[in-house]
């Protein structure tokens, strides 16, 4: 479960005429700026519950609906004095909410709720009130800032891989039939090609083993070839460097010196 929240009115940047010698320019805009906020909470399965809409004021006023209740029929409102969670509230979401629309076939069974750090969720009453209905709590982080939206993705991806090693495992998944028997390894040397093709050999008629074996042969191949295309590439840039350092041979066919033998 978490908590989020809209502003009424106008919430987009914009240019406004300022003095330069000011920090800030102040900016009039029209209607209303009252933040409401709503506790959200959706399972492991998908399934998510209603939520706990939050207004500003001293109690709910009947002129803040509209005339068709129906979308709104499972829905609980309530009102603070400044339109965010409080420590009444959060209890208020757990017993009405959370509780009542979660509870299990078996009465002992426990139930686990993942929430952040606010103080709301740390209260006596709150914990009180989770553990006489057996539901256990795992804290989490509180609210994600952008600049750790990085980490936020970190662990969607974690939790996404997780996921698809449990679901590949199912057995209603076709991932798990597409499966090679044998975790093979790209062969790094000939002993290595020579166990794996033993233990091809072992084999039945395995369409999916055979193809990752020869997929990984290829590799083999191609990391060799790369490495001697790399090796090709320095010895021709050492050559290029020893013909630049070596002494010059002296050319053939240049004009000696002539020397005029006399006798005195």
């Amino acid at each position: 479960m978490d908590e989020a929240g809209i502003m009424e009115g106008l919430g987009e940047n914009g240019l406004v005429v300022g003095s330069a010698e000011k920090r800030s320019v102040q900016k009039k805009t029209p209607g209303s700026r009252v933040w409401t906020s709503f506790i959200e909470c959706v399972s492991a399965a998908g399934t998510f519950l209603p939520p706990l809409v939050i207004f500003k004021g001293k109690s709910v006023q009947q002129q803040w609906f509209p005339e068709d209740l129906s979308t709104f029929s499972d829905w609980q409102f309530t009102a603070t004095k400044n339109g965010w969670t409080s420590d009444q509230t959060a209890v208020e979401w757990l017993e009405k909410v959370f509780i009542p629309r979660t509870q299990p076939p078996d009465p002992s069974e426990r139930r686990l709720l993942v929430l952040d750090g606010h103080g709301s969720h740390e209260t006596v009453d709150f914990m009180v009130a989770g553990k006489r209905r057996v539901c256990g709590r795992c804290r989490w982080r509180s609210h994600f800032e952008p600049s750790s939206a990085g980490e936020q993705q970190q662990t969607q991806k974690n939790a996404k891989n997780v996921a698809n090693a449990f679901n590949s495992h199912l057995p209603t998944s076709d991932w798990q039939s597409d499966t090679s028997q044998i975790a093979w390894s790209t062969p790094r040397r000939s002993q290595d090609l020579k166990v794996q093709v033993v233990q091809f050999n072992q084999l039945d008629d395995d369409v999916p083993t055979k193809r990752l074996l020869f997929r990984k042969i290829t590799k083999g191949f191609d990391e060799k070839d790369g490495l001697l295309a790399k090796a090709q590439l320095q010895i021709q840039a050492l050559e290029t460097q020893l013909a630049a350092v070596k002494p010059k041979k002296k050319e053939e066919g240049g004009h000696e010196p002539e020397f005029e033998v006399r006798q005195y």
